[in-house]
C-alpha cells in the first residue's frame, strides 16, 4: 500500500480460511494460531470487517464464476465496507466484481 495511513481490515472469513490452512500444516512458521492472529491485530492495528446484515445483503449484487461461499462473503464484505480486496484468486480478479489489489 502506498498510503501508510490506510486502514487494514480483515474479514473473519479470511481468519477462518487461514486457520484451516494452519490445521493442514501449511503455516508451519506459526506456533500458536490464536496468538498470531490477536498479536497481528494489535501490532498492525487491524480492524475486523465483521459479517453484518449489510454484508449479507450485498451478496445479490454481483456474480462470481464459481460457487465458493467464502469468496462470495469476502467480495460482499469488501463491497459493503467500501474496501479494496487484496487477493491472488484469479477468479475473483477476473470477475471485476470488486476493486482489487493483486497479491502477487
Amino acid at each position: 500500500m502506498e498510503n501508510p495511513q490506510a486502514a487494514l481490515w480483515v474479514s473473519p472469513v479470511s481468519i477462518f480460511e487461514a486457520q484451516a490452512a494452519y490445521r493442514r500444516g501449511r503455516l508451519r512458521e506459526i506456533d500458536n494460531f490464536s496468538e498470531w492472529v490477536n498479536g497481528s491485530f494489535s501490532r498492525f492495528q487491524i480492524r475486523s470487517a465483521d459479517m453484518t446484515r449489510d454484508v449479507a445483503l450485498e451478496g445479490h449484487g454481483f456474480s462470481l464464476p464459481h460457487g465458493d461461499p467464502a469468496d462470495h462473503m469476502l467480495v460482499a464484505t469488501a463491497l459493503a465496507y467500501g474496501l479494496v480486496l487484496v487477493t491472488d484468486d484469479e477468479r475473483i480478479i477476473e470477475s471485476k466484481a470488486v476493486s482489487i489489489l493483486a497479491n502477487d
